[in-house]
């Protein structure tokens, strides 16, 4: 079976059917119910000339860059997922469709820490860039379980994945599908279980992401793909719009010149229509 032919089958069953075996998987999907915000960390240029559009078209005013899994920080990102895959005794022409399909998946990050030093240096441009704070529940209506916390493998959560995936109990909906439609139905979970996995060491970043960006398992359409340069290699992203509304406030990082910021970034939001939106700064004393 092709590709193709997968994601007709898999569109051919009842959607809901599919975000509830995703939810039933990923236990701490409930945990971002309990949620308010969640925060995305960048360089302040490319808040000003690249998250806020140019031309603000309705409920496409914030634009964000969905990287290709395969160019993340973790280089172990994918194949953790495919190894278990393998051990756990997945068809061989299951695992191919996953890695022949990877290439389409692309992610954008979040984190549960606000205001936390070791982000604003990793990804905040060491303290002088944002924090953009973000309704977490209307991020829910618009991805549901395409939200997800990030597993960190041989963690409580990746044991309760893996346990889950052994014993394969979900309910009569499920065992009524014929065993092809099973496999693939596996298959996503597997791909979602890749788009999420990281390496033990990235735990303090308390990752939340949207997955699956580009990808017809779970985004139903194809998008364009750009790219950019960052630390010594060319990164595919797509683009990922969202409205105004989903952010609720602008933090600058605790290196920021506030005298000269803070009024002038409150001033070019409000000309792009974000009145509702704060600045303020970020709390941490941080010299650098």
């Amino acid at each position: 079976m092709t590709i193709i032919e997968a994601i007709q089958m898999i569109k051919s069953l009842d959607q809901k059917m599919i975000v509830q075996i995703e939810k039933h998987f990923f236990n701490r999907w409930n945990d971002l119910m309990q949620l308010d915000e969640l925060y995305y960390y960048s360089d302040t240029n490319t808040f000003i000339n690249g998250i806020v559009t140019k031309e603000q078209c309705d409920g496409k005013e914030i634009c964000l860059w969905a990287s290709r899994w395969s160019h993340l920080n973790d280089s172990s990102e994918n194949q953790l997922g495919i190894d278990l895959m393998k051990e756990m005794g997945t068809p061989s022409d299951i695992v191919d469709i996953l890695k022949n399909n990877i290439h389409k998946n692309h992610s954008i990050s979040f984190s549960i820490q606000s205001d936390d030093l070791p982000m604003w240096k990793m990804y905040g441009d060491g303290g002088n860039g944002v924090m953009l704070v973000f309704d977490c529940k209307q991020l829910i209506e618009r991805y549901d379980g395409r939200l997800q916390h990030c597993i960190y493998e041989n963690s409580r959560y990746d044991e309760d994945f893996i346990n889950t995936m052994s014993q394969l109990n979900l309910g009569e909906q499920f065992d009524k599908l014929d065993n092809v439609i099973k496999e693939y139905i596996v298959c996503i979970v597997f791909m979602m279980y890749c788009s999420i996995i990281k390496h033990k060491k990235y735990e303090y970043e308390k990752e939340v992401r949207i997955v699956g960006c580009g990808n017809e398992f779970f985004d139903n359409q194809d998008k364009e793909i750009f790219y950019r340069y960052s630390n010594g290699r060319v990164i595919p992203y797509v683009k990922e719009y969202l409205p105004k509304q989903a952010l609720r406030k602008v933090v600058l990082g605790p290196l920021a010149n506030v005298e000269l910021s803070q009024n002038t970034l409150k001033e070019f939001l409000d000309s792009k229509g974000f009145n509702h939106v704060e600045v303020c700064k970020s709390e941490i004393p941080y010299r650098g």
